[in-house]
């Protein structure tokens, strides 16, 4: 796929020091995003996608700390910029929806006034300019009525128009890239359905770049070209989605497509994948899934290379499936 790189995160590591240890949430995770392209971050709850995401945007809860690596936007390391600078780049430059809006919108302020303080922030208009922008980008996003909704408090809406108004928060300083994390979490089946077709036109009508969060890979193969798969704080497969769904290569990807339905394929019982996900303060030694795989031997107890398994297709493992399978 052509384009230039507008996300590259390169060996990015971030832990959170417990009373027990140290977790490694994300531990030594690469990956890109090019312009006007959408990849996709899969994985089990806990596996380190979120925490990825919010290291992007350098709000990780304390007390998380990035410990290594480079987050390079358009090749300027977000990671060495300060603070004021990095409050210049959130919603102007890069932008994020959160899994749940409920948390991230202020109870006691209007939808409208909330949306509008990114605006007159980083575009320095007028409170009235602001407010027409937040008319327009609520219509962007496919809401009925949108004064009635910018004078709403959040408690005043449904689930799906939330997620749309957190959209329209992350799209109305048109960033370069937005990060939407678990997009269709806690909507139904419905609204899921139409929030996906947002996007999808969001995506042709802006061009954007994004970055999908999700544990679905239903929404992924809608939504993405390429797709990283993580499991235990590592990407442990990573290619676009073509090869993901049809040749998947990691025992674990493997596992994770054998474990959800997929239309057109008739199945009798679906397999799910045996064993839970290994502890992050004391993971297994060598290859993180090993415990949980069919193909485990004792070349496994040691770090597994990152295989090019063909052109732009990678695998963390020292046993890489033939054919997906």
């Amino acid at each position: 796929m052509g384009g230039e790189p507008i996300l590259e995160v390169r060996d990015l590591r971030t832990y959170f020091p417990t009373m027990r240890g140290t977790v490694k949430a994300v531990d030594g995770i690469s990956f890109t995003v090019l312009e006007g392209e959408t990849v996709g971050l899969v994985g089990e709850s806990g596996c380190g996608k979120s925490t990825a995401a919010l290291s992007i945007m350098r709000l990780v809860p304390a007390p998380g700390r990035i410990v290594g690596g480079e987050i390079l936007l358009r090749g300027r390391d977000l990671l060495k910029l300060s603070e004021a600078e990095m409050r210049g780049v959130r919603g102007a430059r890069i932008a994020m929806s959160f899994q749940d809006p409920m948390t991230f919108f202020n109870p006691v302020m209007r939808i409208g006034d909330q949306i509008a303080e990114g605006i007159i922030r980083h575009q320095r208009l007028s409170r009235r300019e602001a407010w027409e922008k937040v008319i327009s980008t609520l219509e962007v996003v496919g809401i009925p009525s949108p004064r009635d909704v910018a004078m709403s408090y959040p408690h005043q809406l449904s689930g799906g128009m939330r997620q749309r108004a957190m959209m329209a928060m992350a799209l109305s300083c048109h960033p370069e890239l937005m990060i939407a994390d678990e997009p269709t979490t806690a909507l139904d089946v419905i609204i899921q359905a139409q929030l996906l077709e947002l996007m999808k036109d969001l995506k042709r009508e802006l061009g954007m770049s994004s970055l999908i969060i999700s544990h679905d890979l239903g929404v992924i193969a809608e939504l993405c070209e390429r797709v990283a798969v993580m499991y235990a704080g590592k990407i442990v497969e990573y290619s676009d989605i073509r090869r993901i769904l049809g040749g998947p290569r990691h025992p674990y990807t493997i596992g994770l497509l054998e474990s959800i339905p997929r239309v057109g394929f008739k199945k009798e019982r679906l397999i799910g994948i045996e064993g839970s996900v290994p502890d992050l303060i004391e993971p297994p030694p060598g290859c993180r899934f090993s415990p949980r795989c069919k193909y485990a031997d004792e070349k496994c107890k040691e770090d597994p290379p990152l295989i090019e398994v063909e052109e732009g297709h990678y695998v963390l493992c020292h046993h890489p499936v033939m054919g997906g399978g």
